[in-house]
């Protein structure tokens, strides 16, 4: 069942979409160890940002980021899995 999204939730969904779709050639072809260092660096990049929030935030939104991937990871690998 499809539950109903805001016009905001759309538009961050379009956003999240078109900033995939630019990203995804930079990192095609490049080895596993280089993208989890970009990853990681753009990750500590965000999470840094927030240092004026204290360490209790950053820690909260690292471990609300660390959920969400392993929410998404299932769905990426069954799309990878069809594509065979």
């Amino acid at each position: 069942m499809m539950v109903p999204r805001s016009p905001a939730d759309e538009a961050a969904l379009n956003i999240l979409d078109s900033m995939m779709d630019a990203i995804r050639p930079i990192f095609a072809g490049v080895q596993p160890n280089i993208q989890g260092a970009v990853l990681g660096n753009m990750v500590a990049l965000w999470l840094g940002g927030h240092y004026m929030s204290g360490d209790a935030a950053m820690e909260h939104l690292l471990q609300v980021h660390i959920s969400q991937v392993r929410a998404l990871m299932p769905i990426y690998i069954d799309e990878l899995r069809d594509r065979g």
